[in-house]
């Protein structure tokens, strides 16, 4: 990255190749612009003052020496908010959050948290229903890891519990007692979801297996219409690992951002033993997969190269928008006009037939 407080301009350099340390096979010449502006984090289109997350599933454990490479390199590929594994202690969570600061990841939103909310229970519990010692556990496991997140992670901290994976209307009916006890107890919900109509209103996020498109953008404001701060986000259309960059510099940027979705949420970044030259009897699980698993870090691939621009493009359309915004505000007509310009491009530009992304961030 830049170093912080470098100057704006071109700076010129070369890279040698070399066979060895005296012999030069080739000089490549390189040139970085750095312009005079630093990104903001990202924004949603609907709201330039609500936060865009990147997140993923299993996230590194951040609490032990091995995931600390993994989880910087998520940090330079602007995945800051993976999900987390539960804390069964207070030692467990001062760890993680101590992890989480030092490489740079959020403290706000603790995505799949909180012990998981996927049970299944009549709906208000009774003493004497036959499920009533399990609710009674699960409540106590809720409110002693909400309790421990209050005092690490601060009051302002959004801890989530996971709910049961891609339920049909019968099993998402059947846990929405579970979803209340979260909400009872000052967490939120998430799962991954089809869009069931009518039945999603106790949940705050959903991970939908559909790619974002304009077609589906009507799911996203019909999930923020029950909730303003439903986060509506996509995984596994495609699945991470397909080498191409620029579809997942498409659809992980602009489509998810200009469609209304609050989050990307992909499945999976890196598992060990995904791999084609690790384990052939599962090579074929390599296209779930954003990276390779390396001894203690990320072999980086085309493909998270390409989701790290994708992010970067919502970042560079979140400063225009704000500054846009901001000027049609304006009392001077000429300001005014301008930034309603900017405004129009950013709702109008066809970023799905564009040539390349890169032209659009251009146009920016």
């Amino acid at each position: 990255g830049v170093p912080k407080g470098a100057k704006a301009g071109v700076y010129r350099g070369s890279v040698n190749l070399k066979h060895s340390k005296t012999q030069t096979l080739a000089t490549v010449p390189l040139a970085v612009r750095v312009l005079p502006f630093e990104l903001p984090k990202p924004a949603t289109f609907r709201d330039v003052n609500r936060r865009f997350w990147v997140s993923s599933y299993m996230g590194p454990d951040v609490r032990v020496n091995k995931g600390e490479k993994i989880a910087e390199d998520y940090v330079k590929h602007n995945l800051t908010s993976p999900f987390l594994e539960t804390c069964s202690n207070d030692e467990e969570a001062k760890l993680l959050y101590d992890r989480l600061e030092k490489v740079g990841m959020d403290t706000q939103m603790l995505f799949s948290h909180l012990p998981g909310c996927y049970h299944t229970m009549s709906d208000p519990a009774m003493p004497d229903d036959a499920d009533w010692d399990r609710y009674s556990n699960f409540r106590r496991q809720l409110s002693n890891a909400v309790a421990r997140v209050r005092a690490r992670f601060g009051e302002k901290a959004v801890p989530f519990a996971y709910g049961y994976d891609e339920a049909g209307a019968a099993k998402v009916r059947a846990e929405r007692a579970s979803w209340r006890n979260v909400h009872e107890l000052g967490g939120r919900t998430i799962v991954a979801t089809r869009m069931r109509n009518f039945i999603l209103f106790g949940l705050d996020a959903a991970c939908i297996p559909e790619q974002p498109a304009p077609m589906r953008k009507a799911w996203a404001d019909t999930l923020h219409e029950s909730n303003p701060e439903m986060l509506v986000g996509w995984y596994s259309d495609p699945h991470s690992g397909p080498e191409n960059p620029e579809l997942a510099r498409r659809q992980y940027g602009w489509a998810s951002w200009r469609n209304n979705y609050d989050m990307v949420c992909q499945y999976v970044m890196f598992v060990r033993g995904w791999a084609e030259f690790n384990r052939p009897y599962e090579n074929d699980l390599r296209s779930l997969t954003m990276a390779y698993a390396g001894d203690g870090q990320l072999i980086d691939t085309l493909q998270f190269e390409g989701f790290r621009e994708a992010i970067d493009d919502i970042r560079y359309s979140t400063l225009l928008k704000k500054l846009a915004t901001k000027a049609a505000e304006s009392k001077d007509v000429n300001v005014k006009y301008l930034g309603r310009a900017a405004l129009s491009w950013q709702a109008q530009v066809p970023f799905e037939t564009t040539a390349e992304p890169e032209t659009v961030r251009i146009l920016l």
